[in-house]
């Protein structure tokens, strides 16, 4: 739609850092479409997956795939005491800067960071870091519980072997009416999203989950309140712009 329009539909998402923004363009008589945010539950590990994180020495590789992984790894070493100068010794892969931003909060440096998430391109960036052989490399990959990583497969078609760590399950509130959003956004009904957090992206994409976000939302105005979302949204492949607002 045009961006010439006075009134617009934007879509925001209903967390904290977004209620001055809502309550201002509410005001402004604009029209307002606010999404669900996912919620995360942490998962209670496994005495074999706990083992993992206390003998971290025997992997190569760590891919951590989003902020939300990212945090609940974090906090699983905390509670079993191990100290962060373990993951020194193995080569660290955040699946983008916001997760890499995380990963700093507790002095821990990424060693690769894809520039963009499709996951041909992920598994490129680590196979060239890795110098092309993969094979018996050892990986531990963390993840959301239900999430379907295609890079894993790869990886393992690479002959490397790799272990599955899920920290985490994502959902919504039981009375979050999905097939109403998912329908006004493939229908067009809102004229730009405005994301505020890296948990955002992640709340659209479970939102449109076994849908291809980026044709859903192709006639969509992206934008961004800030740096490392811009960037969380250009590696999701997006084109996002910076939003202003009057």
């Amino acid at each position: 739609m045009s961006d010439l329009e006075i009134k617009k539909t934007y879509g925001l998402f209903d967390n904290r850092f977004n209620k001055k923004l809502i309550a201002d363009l509410k005001q402004g008589g604009e029209e307002l479409l606010v999404f669900p945010t996912v919620r995360a539950n942490k998962m209670d590990l496994s005495a074999p997956e706990k083992n993992w994180l206390e003998n971290l020495s025997a992997f190569e590789w760590l891919i951590l795939t989003d902020v939300f992984a990212a945090d609940y790894f974090i906090e699983s070493l905390s509670e079993l005491e191990i100290d962060f100068y373990e993951l020194d010794a193995l080569t660290v892969c955040a699946l983008g800067e916001a997760v890499a931003d995380r990963l700093r909060f507790v002095q821990v440096h990424a060693d690769v960071i894809p520039s963009k998430t499709a996951d041909d391109l992920i598994f490129s960036a680590i196979s060239n870091y890795a110098g092309a052989d993969l094979k018996d490399v050892d990986f531990l990959v963390v993840r959301e519980k239900n999430a379907s990583l295609a890079l894993i497969e790869m990886l393992r078609k690479e002959n490397a072997a790799v272990e599955e760590l899920a920290v985490y399950t994502a959902g919504f509130a039981d009375d979050v009416e999905l097939t109403r959003f998912k329908t006004l956004l493939a229908g067009g009904a809102v004229d730009e999203i405005v994301f505020s957090t890296p948990e955002d992206l992640l709340s659209l994409k479970f939102l449109l989950s076994g849908a291809d976000v980026k044709s859903v939302l192709n006639e969509t105005r992206i934008s961004a309140t800030s740096d490392v979302v811009y960037q969380s949204l250009q590696e999701n492949g997006f084109r996002p712009l910076y939003f202003h607002h009057k």
